[in-house]
């Protein structure tokens, strides 16, 4: 076939592999990954440090975090570390507790379950490593002694991670009694398929699962002993103490043991989706600090939104729950990109060119290889001109999820003949338009956010006919609405390397999204106002802003008449940046009287 046939098989055949890292398979992820082209950030991930990884949704959290997993033993029998990956939507539903149980409550719950899962992955590594001969002999664990020691190691962490360690009464000094040490977990033995279940344990272990919240007071299930079942006599605070002893001694000696005998440096326990932990977030920080911080062979990697996650309650001294960053867990770096350096387009194009030489591996005879491609050659041979590929990248301001599905939209108007009918600017503006009006559904589920949305910075856009605005950090009741829409990708926050001199320290610059302004300017185009003569798209650098200038660009959010609603049932005005409104939809005068009269 001639180049043009082949990228058009190209085009369709990427078609098939995701944009969600979430959905990629292991052949998949290996050939299309590409690293962050600014920060080096798989390198950075690469040691025993307890880290958080920044970035908004689609711009590739999930994608190194699967990297290192992919990276683990046993997938990559040369590396010096052990990988589990877990999402917080796994743990976060339990049958022990209620939503309208406290955050303290379901958040230990929460990490029970998050132990549990831990301990299942570590059974199945278990089970791989110990029914592969090649690995084994390369672990030099062919000696049956050995062999038996690394089943019972993974065996006795498995209990513990489950089910804790003996801990005192609530009400006596004397330690549990009803204790056995043969009888495990059913769910644990389903996991164990190349490890001995004659196994015995050493020591005696609870055999009955910790289980927290299982009412709405919080109760501790049945542990099989009644005296042991006394959570009425006993004070919240020696509840939280025996609950949460999840023998940290021993979790270090084992894992300790483990990593030694499979000659790895660490386990690296990958976290992603942490913002569904909501209200739970900083508990759940507090308790895995208290179990798995501290322990020089495990680190924890974490993803997570910069402006919508939270791991800590912000108080301080004895008050303070949760991680402080850059103390007890460290920032690795944002996989945000700036979107209008050559930079960012490099790297988007690079990863599109990976994405179809793995469907056709013979366009590296055209364009060269996966490192060193020609990237001009390709963008002639897709685009009509060098704007439209320029604005199919900028356009996803960063974002690479928004990239490559803006692309294969794009490409589907040219019956993905891209060769031959080449993608306009047109074609380009068309496929953000799509993305956009798929972003505004999300956003008119709530008719608060979508009211703020079209009734507050629609109109100011209009005015100033370009893409960006400024707002004053001190407006700070308007936060949830803003990152809302940011979380959402119908907003972006300007990098403050973008910002204007000196404007940086007291405003936040936000830009619209651009299939989103694109759909506003053609509305206004079309419409019947006079002296219309539409928006102009261009970067804030290259604008020259002075006090006078500057301002003009500034959204005055408490003085717009569009942020104000009058409440259909005390007729009094009221700001649509009201907690009351924002969480329950409520007038704040109306929830005042109602919580008064609740009170007394």
């Amino acid at each position: 076939m001639n180049k043009q046939d082949l990228l058009k098989h190209a085009v369709v055949g990427q078609r098939a592999v995701s944009p969600r890292a979430e959905d990629l398979r292991f052949e998949d992820h290996k050939s299309i990954f590409v690293d962050n082209p600014q920060q080096h950030i798989m390198s950075n991930m690469n040691n025993t440090a307890n880290q958080i990884l920044f970035g908004r949704r689609g711009t590739g959290k999930t994608m190194l975090l699967k990297q290192l997993l992919f990276g683990g033993k046993p997938t990559t029998p040369e590396s010096d570390y052990i990988a589990i990956m877990l999402q917080s939507y796994d743990f976060i539903q339990s049958p022990d507790i209620a939503q309208r149980d406290s955050a303290v409550i379901r958040s230990r719950s929460y990490f029970r379950e998050f132990l549990r899962q831990v301990s299942d992955q570590m059974l199945q590594i278990a089970d791989k490593v110990l029914r592969d001969d090649g690995l084994m002999a390369r672990l030099g664990l062919t000696n049956r002694i050995e062999r038996k020691l690394l089943e019972d190691r993974f065996l006795r962490l498995s209990h513990i991670l489950q089910y804790g360690v003996p801990v005192p009464q609530l009400n006596s000094s004397t330690h549990i009694k009803n204790i056995c040490s043969e009888n495990l977990d059913e769910h644990s033995k389903k996991h164990q398929a190349g490890i001995s279940l004659n196994a015995k344990l050493e020591g005696g272990y609870v055999t009955a699962p910790l289980r927290v919240g299982s009412s709405a007071h919080g109760d501790i299930s049945s542990m099989g002993n009644s005296s042991y079942i006394d959570s009425q006599k006993a004070s919240s605070h020696s509840n939280y103490n025996a609950v949460c002893d999840m023998g940290i001694p021993e979790i270090r000696n084992l894992l300790r043991d483990i990593i030694k005998m499979l000659k790895v440096n660490q386990v690296m326990i990958l976290l992603d989706e942490w913002q569904a932990l909501n209200d739970c977030q900083s508990e759940f920080a507090e308790q895995l600090k208290s179990c798995l911080f501290g322990l020089d062979c495990v680190s924890i990697k974490i993803a997570a939104y910069r402006n919508i996650c939270t791991f800590n309650n912000g108080a301080t001294r004895a008050n303070f729950r949760g991680l402080e960053i850059n103390q007890d867990i460290f920032d690795v770096g944002d996989v945000d990109l700036p979107p209008a350096t050559k930079d960012t387009q490099m790297f988007f194009f690079k990863m599109l060119y990976r994405r179809l030489v793995y469907k056709v591996p013979e366009l590296q005879t055209f364009y060269g290889s996966i490192d060193r491609f020609d990237y001009n050659q390709l963008v002639i041979d897709i685009f009509k001109n060098q704007r439209a590929a320029e604005m199919l990248a900028r356009g996803s301001h960063g974002v690479s999820r928004d990239f490559i599905e803006v692309f294969n939209y794009a490409s589907n108007l040219v019956a993905n003949d891209v060769a031959r009918d080449k993608i306009t600017l047109d074609h380009v503006e068309k496929a953000h338009g799509a993305l956009s009006r798929n972003i505004r559904r999300n956003i008119q589920t709530a008719d608060d956010i979508g009211g703020f949305l079209f009734e507050i910075i629609k109109p100011q856009v209009h005015r100033t006919k370009v893409p960006y605005f400024f707002i004053n950090r001190c407006q700070s009741d308007w936060n949830e609405l803003i990152l809302e829409l940011v979380e959402k990708r119908a907003l972006h926050i300007i990098h403050q390397t973008d910002m204007p001199d000196g404007a940086e320290v007291d405003w936040i610059g936000y830009e619209v999204s651009y299939g989103l302004f694109e759909d506003w300017q053609r509305a206004l185009l079309f419409s019947n106002k006079p002296g219309c003569n539409g928006f102009d798209w261009t970067d804030i650098k290259d604008k020259t802003f002075n006090s006078e200038n500057f301002d003009f660009y500034v959204l005055r959010l408490d003085e717009s008449p569009r942020a104000l609603r009058l409440c259909t049932k005390c007729k009094k005005e009221f700001s649509t940046a009201s907690r009351s409104y924002i969480m329950a939809r409520r007038c704040p005068h109306c929830f005042e009287e109602q919580t008064e009269i609740e009170e007394s």
